[in-house]
């Protein structure tokens, strides 16, 4: 295979480029590889889906386009760094004085929302700033931070109405405030955690709710999602042990984006998962744990930005992901930077240790 393989989303595709592989939609094939996209087909690929990945080969010229929209890109996610690390301060602020002065801090929190929505627009590049960062020893308010971009993401993509949206945002962003009244000592707890200790912090849940629920001018729904964001459709969650739709609808998808983000953050006490091995352990669990709707949205979507990432193999060697199988989500078809193409799942020796930045 040529080392002139590029991964193009479809809106910078131009007539005359040929698709190295073939160009697939929910496991059906929309063009053969070989083809030569024409204006039609083109537009045909924008109609269908416009995070699609399609593979381009062939000896052309680098188009200006191409670079100046990599050379944009590059630079927004230096900007976006800062925006990333300002934000968690403000929530920090936002969680320690909001019973102290909750007015103020819902100026804070929708000065927040503001940002999350002027400035997460490209979801991919999003992808890439918040999966995984160092949270810098506040993992709190990092983490809430990225529950909150993951859950307007989804709730974008769900196509809730902006009003029903911000409250989603509020809900997720504040989805651990609880926390806030937990001993320290046993949060960051480095050993496993005793019976009596996760009991405990599973409270959290109960008293954000608590702090929230007589603050004026708040939603209810913001309340509600953060009490049961730790609920779970098949009733095996916390504190209330409700299931199926008794859960509220952000319950039910800051559980999501919660689980997520969580499962790709290292921790003193536990590794960092790879963002496709959380996706293929939360998949498996999606029939009982999470609501499936939701659920489907979400990793249709993320396995949409995933594919033509680059990624670090175990062996050191990197490439890019041509395919993923819904069927072993943590083990993909790549192409290595030395043109040889892998299938993971056929390969004992070989597997991802993370998504990496591209060169």
């Amino acid at each position: 295979m040529s080392n002139n393989i590029r991964v193009i989303k479809p809106h910078l595709l131009i007539p005359g480029m040929t698709l190295a592989l073939d160009l697939e939609y929910n496991d059906t094939v929309l063009l053969k590889k070989d083809v030569i996209l024409t204006r039609k087909y083109i537009e045909k690929i924008l109609r269908i889906d416009e995070t699609l990945s399609v593979f381009i080969k062939g000896e052309f010229k680098e188009d200006k386009n191409i670079q100046n929209f990599i050379d944009e890109s590059s630079e927004n996610l230096k900007n976006k760094v800062h925006v990333l690390e300002t934000m968690s301060s403000n929530v920090k602020n936002i969680f320690d004085n909001f019973q102290s002065d909750s007015n103020e801090s819902i100026n804070q929190l929708k000065s927040v929302q503001n940002e999350i929505s002027k400035e997460f627009t490209d979801f991919r590049n999003t992808l890439v700033n918040i999966i995984g960062r160092d949270p810098n020893n506040e993992y709190l308010y990092s983490h809430s931070i990225n529950v909150g971009i993951l859950s307007y993401m989804l709730g974008k993509w769900l196509k809730l109405e902006e009003n029903e949206l911000n409250n989603l945002l509020y809900a997720a962003v504040l989805h651990d405030i609880g926390k806030i009244k937990i001993d320290n000592a046993i949060l960051n707890k480095v050993n496993k955690l005793t019976t009596e200790e996760f009991k405990y912090i599973q409270k959290h849940a109960l008293i954000g709710y608590e702090i929230l629920k007589n603050i004026p001018n708040l939603d209810r729904s913001v309340y509600m999602g953060v009490l049961m964001h730790h609920e779970r459709m098949d009733g095996s969650g916390y504190p209330l042990k409700i299931m199926g739709n008794q859960i509220h609808k952000f319950g039910r998808i800051i559980a999501i984006t919660d689980a997520f983000s969580a499962m790709n953050t290292e921790r003193s006490y536990k590794r960092k998962y790879s963002p496709l091995k959380a996706l293929g352990i939360m998949h498996k669990e999606s029939l009982h744990k999470y609501d499936y709707t939701y659920w489907n949205i979400f990793f249709n979507n993320m396995v949409g930005y995933y594919t033509g990432e680059r990624v670090l193999l175990n062996t050191k060697e990197e490439g890019k992901i041509i395919k993923i199988n819904k069927k072993d989500i943590p083990n993909p078809l790549i192409i290595l930077d030395n043109s040889q193409v892998i299938d993971l799942s056929k390969d004992d020796n070989r597997f991802v240790i993370d998504i990496i930045d591209a060169k």
